[in-house]
């Protein structure tokens, strides 16, 4: 009888272990998708894609969204890869994360090709609806890894006993 009962605590704490470490795991990946955001961000930073301009003042003013063509070939050759397949973030990804991030990067691979023998280091956005795409993508992956990151640690902190 001791014997099963220490057979079955074994097995419950390995578990558990098992668990908490697929949870770090989980965490970790959602954490290097967050550095992706400051590529994605619609406000300007070094390393934003989207960059815009305004002309006028008031009313009257009306912004210009260009994608900055260097930061765009970084994130598709360097950055993406780098936490996607090197630090093994992708296996941990949810599939509504994993399109979001693979549309935006397809999107920004036609403008690279379309500017490819450019000397231009940015491109004028003129579609409306492709500024709006990417600052909907930006919010929902901002959205979706803080909704994933705190539903990650309530269910941590009740796997702890």
């Amino acid at each position: 009888m001791a014997y099963r009962y220490a057979i079955r605590q074994m097995h419950t704490q390995t578990q558990i272990q098992i668990s908490q470490d697929r949870n770090q795991r989980y965490a970790e990946a959602l954490q290097s998708a967050w550095h992706l955001l400051q590529y994605m961000s619609p406000t300007e930073n070094q390393h934003a894609i989207l960059q815009f301009e305004r002309t006028g003042k008031g009313k009257d003013a009306q912004e210009q969204y260009y994608i900055h063509i260097p930061n765009a070939q970084r994130f598709i050759q360097e950055i993406l890869p780098q936490v996607f397949y090197q630090q093994h973030s992708g296996l941990f990804w949810t599939p509504e994360l994993k399109g979001i991030v693979f549309e935006y990067r397809s999107i920004l691979y036609g403008f690279c090709l379309k500017e490819k023998g450019s000397t231009s280091q940015r491109v004028l956005i003129e579609n409306a609806e492709l500024v709006s795409k990417f600052k909907t993508d930006y919010e929902q992956m901002q959205d979706l890894l803080k909704n994933e990151l705190s539903n990650l640690y309530r269910k941590s902190n009740d796997l702890q006993f």
